[in-house]
């Protein structure tokens, strides 16, 4: 696994800096080797094995790897942090046949000695044409089954390993290189923090879209809009700020979390760049049969209720993503049902509508196959959603990438979870990347909705 914690010795006696009970780790090395020696069931390419661990913060789990590292703390349900590469999958631009691919690798594995299940983690570009430079390390798509998969559920956590053929069976020295990975880990996870926290990188330059530039934008949209091409696009643009020293990505997840309790967090680190943020919304939850997902359009400062709920501006951008949704997932559905009016969602720096939607599969369905039926809502895209997306493409200045696009995580039964990859931004050493968008309609002026954008990136912008 790329990015071990660390090079010295394992160390097989006990470590003063331990704070879990020896036997703890005992029964997860015993655990380990039972697994290792049983091998694989017949037709199967992994084996997963998991067992208990200590306590850790999962953004501190992150930091673990320095190449390849994922994290997804949704809404609810446990957090989860993938470490190293088992098995990747990374989709061209034909995005057909990544559910069949991500259940075949999911069906190979032998879970016998797992106490939860292995998941693919990641996401996908807001669209294919969308990944490019700063973006090229990230492209259309990725998917991680993780080497070790940490799982932090309120007072309980677990450790989970993916392994090989070559590394079951009798094969010592593949035990013994497994065992020095788990020790190696393990002592990480146990180990209280002693250094005090560095000073924060201060920013030395920022670089916006100029708002005369981005007036103009608006008002081409407004005229498109009133040539009959479309009804809506949601219009984003970038924000560059540079450090004077490099960004530490564990770090800023932490200030997420304590600045946006009620969010998802969610990061894939992809070599020395590092895709992160914390958003308020759900694409899709799947349980079974039974789905959740939201239309979250329409934003104002907080405090500012009434002009939220008065504005008919907003309620008619609100309206076309509830109507967009019921259109993508009604015909997939027996019932299909959302809240009777958009209720309020307020968050740190600003107040969006929201209504929720349920519903009820007639037919069994993989969430990867809801996920490209659904995304892009009109949230992020626009109305209709090739003509939008076909602007945005044609006009907007920096490529999106994966802002705005579905990230998440999912299990062989195609349960899972996905969020729309707002909040968000991508890090490369000193610099960062952040983006903010919002919707236009008929009534949208470029002044307010500049602002809007501004209330957005603070999200990010605070954080670090």
């Amino acid at each position: 696994m790329s990015g071990m914690p660390g090079t010295s010795s394992p160390g097989h006696g006990a470590s003063p800096r331990l704070r879990a009970p020896l036997e703890l780790r005992e029964r997860a090395l015993s655990r380990l080797r039972s697994a290792l020696r049983e091998g694989l069931a017949r037709g199967a390419s992994h084996g997963f094995v998991t067992f208990d661990a200590p306590l850790a913060a999962p953004e501190a789990v992150f930091a673990f790897d320095a190449e390849q590292a994922t994290l997804f703390a949704p809404f609810e349900g446990p957090q989860r942090v993938g470490l190293g590469v088992a098995a990747l999958l990374s989709p061209g631009r034909d995005l057909s046949s990544l559910p069949q691919d991500a259940q075949r690798l999911l069906d190979g594995i032998d879970a016998r000695a797992a106490e939860f299940e292995p998941t693919l983690i990641g996401g996908l570009a807001f669209s294919p044409r969308f990944a490019r430079p700063p973006w090229e390390r990230f492209g259309v798509g990725c998917f991680v089954l993780p080497r070790w998969t940490y799982l932090r559920d309120r007072d309980r956590s677990q450790l989970g390993l993916i392994f090989g053929a070559l590394e079951v069976g009798e094969s010592g020295g593949a035990h013994g290189r497994i065992e020095a990975e788990l020790l190696r880990l393990w002592e990480r996870l146990a180990r209280p923090p002693v250094d005090p926290p560095l000073a924060s990188p201060r920013s030395l330059r920022t670089r916006s879209l100029d708002p005369r530039v981005w007036g103009e934008s608006i008002e081409a949209i407004r005229g498109a809009i009133g040539r009959g091409e479309f009804e809506k696009v949601v219009a984003a643009r970038c924000t560059r700020v540079d450090f004077d020293a490099p960004l530490d990505a564990s770090e800023i997840l932490a200030r997420l979390g304590e600045r946006h309790p009620s969010c998802a967090r969610f990061a894939m680190r992809r070599g020395p760049d590092v895709f992160l943020g914390a958003t308020p919304e759900r694409l899709l939850l799947k349980r079974g049969s039974q789905i959740e997902t939201e239309a979250l359009a329409g934003t104002v400062a907080l405090g500012r209720e009434e002009a939220l709920l008065g504005s008919a501006k907003d309620a008619e951008e609100h309206g076309l993503v509830v109507s967009a949704i019921f259109d993508s997932l009604g015909p997939l559905c027996s019932v299909l049902a959302s809240d009777p009016e958009p209720r309020l969602r307020a968050l740190r720096d600003v107040l969006h509508m929201q209504t929720r939607i349920h519903g009820e599969l007639r037919a069994p369905a993989h969430i990867l196959e809801l996920i490209l039926r659904l995304h892009p809502t009109p949230a992020v895209g626009g109305v209709p959603g090739a003509s939008a997306i076909a602007w945005i493409d044609a006009h907007e200045q920096a490529p999106r990438g994966w802002y705005s696009g579905p990230f998440g995580s999912f299990d062989r039964a195609g349960d899972g979870a996905f969020v729309v990859a707002l909040r968000s931004g991508l890090l490369r050493a000193a610099t960062a990347w952040l983006w903010a968008g919002g919707g236009i309609v008929e009534g949208s002026r470029a002044e307010a909705e500049y602002e809007e954008t501004e209330l957005k990136l603070q999200a990010m912008r605070g954080s670090l």
